[in-house]
């Protein structure tokens, strides 16, 4: 990947864990892929908004300043997005279990949760998607539900 869009392009990795069946006798259960995530130059697009989830700390939904973070020397308060967080680079997701109807067979198929994040995160209705490995389709399919145009 880095020679395709130069080192200088890699963004991050994202870790996307879950949990399955079997686990070896030996050792540790192989529980997550991970996902380069790249840009073709330094112009790229994020949408936070759109992938936020949930906050998960106690007392987020407190209204007093006396809970949050300022900056010393001014005034400025750092609260909760109402929208929630931007997720870490690591993403607890459910795998397709055999019985999903979403399953299609395809051995590395990803969920359609996951395609839908990675997505929204760096593409908005009118951008065209690309999926170069393509599979069983999930992307195209995905994107085409999120009215991304021009799928392929």
């Amino acid at each position: 990947m880095s020679q395709i869009f130069e080192e200088k392009h890699f963004l991050n990795e994202i870790v996307w864990c879950y949990r399955g069946g079997g686990t070896p006798k030996s050792g540790f259960g192989r529980r997550h892929d991970t996902i380069f995530r790249y840009s073709k130059t330094d112009n790229y697009k994020f949408y936070p908004d759109l992938i936020r989830i949930p906050y998960q700390a106690e007392g987020i939904g407190r209204t007093d300043d006396a809970m949050w973070g300022k900056h010393e020397g001014t005034n400025k308060i750092y609260k909760p997005n109402p929208l929630g967080k931007i997720p870490e680079d690591w993403w607890l997701m459910n795998i397709i279990n055999a019985n999903d109807p979403e399953r299609l067979g395809y051995p590395t198929q990803k969920p359609e949760a996951l395609l839908e994040r990675i997505i929204n995160a760096s593409s908005i209705p009118t951008d065209i998607v690309l999926d170069t490995f393509c599979g069983c389709g999930t992307a195209i399919a995905v994107a085409t539900n999120l009215g991304e145009g021009g799928s392929e």
